[in-house]
């Protein structure tokens, strides 16, 4: 039986009543080939919200909440447009509101999605017979896990940035083998944790194998897995901590740091080349917190632009391709990213050779410093 994943990312909702509570929805698909639901009493159920589908529980006091429901009998077979279908090592979203959901400012609740797959087949949807929807033999049971939100009165109506869940949200998709766009300040990015999804954004970005994966950073990881000596580490620290410039810093790297090790043979040659290792470090908020969240769940965020190969880094959603879009799992749009002058993307610099590899966002700025501080004139552009 395959084993569909179902991940919940509820909205923090205002504590001013009534309160409606928006959850998004992830069903992903792992498998190597398509499969197909039937939506009775599952999270795409278009009566989710009153059938039971989902538990509350508040752990701040360890009490369910009562959410009301109903019950209602179904008239077998069940029709062709309630299959989903969910394509290979893919995943289809929904928002799912439960109304009047009796919850208390302050307090912090856990929810989860529990139920049967009342009929699941492990092929397309146009390839169900009528006789499996007549008896509906192949069944299963889901189980989300647990996606914890708090009730804030504080929190503004309408503002929809809210950079922890959309973080958490993101890492639950990747560590199931989703892959994600998301933003950064020099533009946006095209992630995954794992093998199969790496290799799918190779394919959908139609890049060469020479080109390698960057890992998506912070000051902090690369402090923990590139090794430069103290002087270029502090002009790393100037830069991206101390002057809150974006950079891609190449550098050796240490094999045996647990987020590389966990890398397979493969992985770890698309994103390293010469014992060295690019990693983006100070790309923004988000990137921030996406990376400090996939840290702790063991797991590296590596990837590149959200583009065709050789078409540009995108500075907003907009620009990014259909076909780039269509084929991640959920794309996080917070707007226009900061830093796209002169180009988007980052500005790379080989920190072993002290050697620009790339001219990228707030390249002057970065050029300035570095020969105020550390004595290296690079390549002014505007000299061509």
């Amino acid at each position: 039986m395959t084993n569909l994943q179902v991940i919940l990312s509820p909205v923090p909702p205002s504590a001013t009543p009534p309160i409606n509570l928006p959850i998004n929805i992830a069903i992903h698909n792992p498998a190597t080939t398509p499969v197909t639901f039937l939506n009775w009493g599952t999270p795409f159920d278009p009566k989710a919200n009153l059938l039971g589908v989902f538990q509350i529980n508040d752990t701040t006091t360890d009490h369910p909440i009562t959410i009301d429901t109903i019950k209602f009998n179904r008239q077998l077979p069940p029709s062709r447009d309630d299959l989903v279908e969910i394509p290979a090592e893919s995943s289809m979203e929904r928002t799912v509101t439960i109304p009047r959901v009796p919850l208390e400012e302050g307090h912090e609740y856990a929810v989860q999605a529990k139920g049967i797959w009342h009929g699941i087949w492990e092929c397309p949807r146009d390839q169900v017979t009528d006789s499996q929807l007549q008896q509906l033999d192949q069944r299963g049971e889901f189980e989300s896990e647990r996606a914890v939100f708090k009730c804030d009165n504080n929190r503004r109506m309408g503002a929809y940035i809210d950079i922890p869940t959309d973080a958490a949200r993101v890492f639950s998709i990747l560590s199931a083998g989703g892959i994600a766009i998301i933003p950064s300040s020099v533009g946006y990015g095209i992630i995954g944790t794992e093998a199969p999804a790496l290799q799918r954004i190779y394919t959908v970005k139609r890049r060469q194998p020479h080109k390698r994966h960057a890992i998506i950073g912070s000051y902090a990881l690369h402090r923990e897995i590139h090794v430069l000596p103290p002087d270029k580490m502090d002009l790393v620290r100037l830069l991206t901590v101390g002057l809150n410039l974006p950079l891609g810093v190449i550098a050796p790297y240490r094999r045996d740091h647990p987020l590389i090790a966990r890398l397979d043979e493969e992985t770890l040659s698309a994103s390293s080349m010469n014992g060295t290792m690019a990693m983006l470090v100070n790309g923004g908020p988000f990137q921030e917190e996406m990376v400090r969240v996939a840290a702790a769940g063991g797991r590296a965020v590596l990837g590149s632009s959200a583009n065709l190969t050789g078409q540009g880094t995108k500075t907003v959603v907009e620009e990014i391709e259909p076909e780039i879009r269509e084929a991640t799992d959920i794309v996080v749009d917070y707007g226009r990213v900061r830093d796209g002058w002169p180009r988007a993307s980052s500005t790379m610099v080989d920190f072993e050779s002290m050697r620009v590899v790339r001219v990228g966002a707030c390249y002057e700025a970065i050029r300035d410093v570095v020969q105020r501080f550390a004595g290296v004139q690079w390549p002014d552009p505007s000299a061509r």
